[in-house]
């Protein structure tokens, strides 16, 4: 039986976590839900989504992970970011190859988090959080 995954936490390990806090509190707008013991600040993506950063590990010296914030209009993303102090690689562009529009982020500690939509139509379409199909009821 598929075990029933409710939730998602992502953790990122920074060296300071009133920054790393602060970034994706207000640049990346993620509401803040939780201190754990000091040393992590969880933040909420959506209803199922979560991203924390901690200081209870190094940072690691690769940052393999893109962290990526699926929007409707990654043109309206990108403005709004950069009104609160994002630092963009380069302006939004499309990419044929991968069928999405995107722009990456400079975040804390070198992460790159990623605004992108979607062209290819068999991307699944969002799910409303306790919608029937959602099974969030």
């Amino acid at each position: 039986m598929q075990p029933a995954y409710s939730q998602q936490v992502t953790f990122i390990y920074v060296r300071d976590l009133a920054e790393g806090s602060r970034f994706l509190e207000h640049v990346l707008g993620l509401p803040f839900v939780l201190e754990q013991g000091g040393g992590c600040r969880i933040h909420q993506v959506n209803p199922g989504a979560y991203l924390g950063v901690c200081t209870n590990r190094p940072p690691p010296d690769d940052k393999g992970v893109t962290y990526s914030l699926v929007v409707p209009d990654v043109a309206a993303a990108y403005q709004t970011l950069k009104e609160r102090g994002a630092e963009f690689e380069a302006p939004p562009k499309f990419s044929e190859r991968f069928q999405v529009t995107s722009a990456f982020v400079k975040g804390p500690e070198g992460y790159r988090f990623e605004i992108q939509s979607f062209a290819d139509s068999a991307w699944p379409a969002p799910v409303e959080f306790g919608s029937p199909s959602s099974g969030d009821d």
